[in-house]
């Protein structure tokens, strides 16, 4: 395991599924797709879909047609960030360049002992050599288990959703682009604070007592359950050290997404957009930020429900 494993930042650390309670209950089937229209109210500007996606998976999830039927009218898709990013070198040497501590020091001085320890165990566990990961930041580390984790229980980005969509959008010879840099994202996770680290960190250690929280975001993704989404992102990381984590990995970057969404449209044409499903619950969620800019947002039924089953101006519902 090594730093040329971890795919995109944000995206792994959000995909990983931090434990959670094992009290949460299973997602319920709702007819809905994670997934809006969005539109001016004045019928001025362009328009666009709005995805709420899983970014990892066991095997290829199938897309409801009406997803597919959106990306083919679209001009361009729009992702978290662009598909030449991801994996690039570039993004190892931003890696390397924020996330590597000064010679001599290690991330064990940097959180407490039972921390260091319990990242100690998961590493024999795993039989994985700790020496090559003490020079570097408690945000890095904890990446580095969460692809660990991901890759052992079967899970991989190349049967996410975006993959899917990136390569319909390249052959249709649609354009793509990125809302934020990789660079943005690793900047994202090296200004949280060390306790905000370490609490991640401790997370990534945890033993889960349920499923996989990956599978039941799954589930929840599949239902169309936006409630089941927010209870499973929302468990966990908890404490006033977690406000810092959600802050930075997605109620800023909400914002940020939202503001992007709202100009896109007002530029003209047909977008379609992809973002990590964790975005679009809550009231911090786009879609409620969206509908906060005067936008109408239009969440989407399932082709198999029954007509008129969507909910203008209540993304949540």
């Amino acid at each position: 395991m090594s730093t040329r494993h971890l795919p995109s930042l944000l995206v792994l650390l959000l995909a990983s599924g931090l434990v959670a309670c094992a009290s949460i209950p299973p997602p319920r089937e709702t007819g809905m797709l994670v997934f809006w229209r969005i539109a001016r109210a004045d019928g001025t500007g362009g328009s666009a879909h709005l995805l709420g996606s899983m970014h990892v998976a066991k095997q290829p999830l199938s897309l409801d047609p009406a997803i597919d039927a959106a990306l083919a009218a679209a001009d361009e898709l729009v992702l978290e960030v662009a598909p030449e990013e991801l994996g690039s070198a570039a993004v190892q040497e931003l890696i390397f360049e924020r996330g590597r501590l000064p010679e001599g020091k290690t991330f064990a001085e940097l959180v407490s002992p039972s921390t260091f320890k319990a990242v100690e165990k998961r590493f024999e566990k795993r039989h994985l050599p700790i020496a090559d990961w003490l020079g570097w930041e408690p945000w890095v580390v904890s990446l580095a288990l969460a692809s660990d984790r991901l890759e052992h229980e079967g899970f991989s980005r190349a049967e996410g959703v975006e993959r899917k969509l990136t390569g319909d959008a390249l052959n249709a010879r649609k354009k793509t682009r990125g809302l934020e840099t990789t660079r943005e994202q690793i900047e994202r996770l090296d200004a949280l604070p060390i306790a905000t680290q370490e609490l991640l960190l401790r997370d990534a250690v945890i033993e889960g007592k349920r499923a996989t929280p990956v599978d039941t975001l799954e589930a929840a993704w599949l239902r169309g359950d936006l409630a089941a989404l927010a209870r499973e992102i929302f468990a966990s990381p908890t404490g006033p050290d977690a406000e810092a984590f959600f802050e930075a990995v997605y109620f800023a970057r909400n914002r940020d997404f939202a503001d992007d969404i709202a100009r896109l449209i007002d530029a003209g044409g047909r977008w379609f957009v992809a973002i990590g499903a964790g975005h679009m619950v809550g009231d911090q969620g786009i879609p409620q930020l969206l509908v906060a800019r005067g936008l109408r947002v239009e969440r989407v039924a399932k082709t198999r429900s029954l007509p008129g089953r969507s909910t203008e101006q209540e993304p949540e519902k």
